[in-house]
């Protein structure tokens, strides 16, 4: 509810806002563009079910007894390091969507030069982060989370570590997809890897009683996406290849 009254304020002041700089008025759109619009608002809905659903289902899979016996010190663990995941990739996630608004449109080149710099200036600050988070995991679980024991708790502060850098890349790729209206493509991939990674690698190391294969999905379904991502961009590099040599022709 808090979501939907934010996103209702914030739309009604841009319209208001776009009202008074351009003097445009409001019309119905046509019917081709409402098609593709809901279209995409689809794909977009269908991933973000499909990713409460996951997390819904993986926090009853840590508290069943189902494949292990039930462990406090599990379903502590993955609770508190869900919050700390969420609170890390917030920040991702908005410059994700921010890049995504104002790349829409651009040029390959303009995209590509946009993922080259921000890959330059965050990435060195990611790994700055997560080597942080690395070494103060333990003094976050025992200070902060009331983590007592490490057994759940700091395989998943390294996994989590490894994958961040990798994060943040994956987001600025998903927002080049996304800016070229790919939502379609970047659902799909997210579903393959929620659901054909994530899920099996942690029902096996529930299975196995072995927190870090358990929470290897984290890092495994960050390189699966690394390479998915850039396959699918690949058509964007070859059109900015495409692009260097007509501008050089010119000149």
């Amino acid at each position: 509810m808090a979501g939907l009254i934010v996103t209702l304020v914030t739309c009604g002041w841009s319209l208001h806002r776009l009202h008074q700089q351009m003097d445009f008025q409001l019309r119905l759109p046509e019917a081709a563009w409402v098609r593709d619009f809901l279209r995409k608002v689809g794909w977009e809905a269908q991933r973000l079910l499909s990713a409460q659903l996951f997390a819904l289902l993986t926090l009853a899979l840590f508290a069943s007894s189902y494949f292990a016996p039930a462990e406090l010190a599990r379903l502590s663990a993955y609770t508190s390091g869900t919050a700390l995941m969420m609170l890390l990739s917030a920040p991702l996630v908005a410059l994700m969507r921010s890049l995504a608004f104002q790349l829409a449109g651009c040029s390959p080149q303009n995209m590509l030069s946009a993922l080259k710099m921000l890959s330059g200036v965050g990435l060195p600050l990611v790994i700055v982060v997560s080597i942080a988070l690395y070494f103060s995991g333990g003094w976050l679980g025992h200070v902060l989370y009331g983590q007592q024991n490490d057994r759940w708790w700091s395989p998943l502060i390294l996994v989590l570590s490894l994958s961040l850098p990798l994060r943040f890349f994956n987001n600025l790729q998903r927002a080049l997809l996304q800016a070229r209206q790919a939502f379609a493509t970047v659902a799909r991939m997210e579903s393959i890897v929620t659901w054909g990674l994530d899920l099996p690698l942690i029902m096996l190391g529930l299975y196995l009683n072995n927190p870090l294969l358990t929470y290897s999905h984290v890092l495994v379904s960050e390189l699966f996406s690394l390479w998915w991502l850039r396959r699918c961009l690949s058509p964007l590099y070859q059109e900015c290849r495409t692009e260097m040599r007509t501008l050089q022709h010119i000149h």
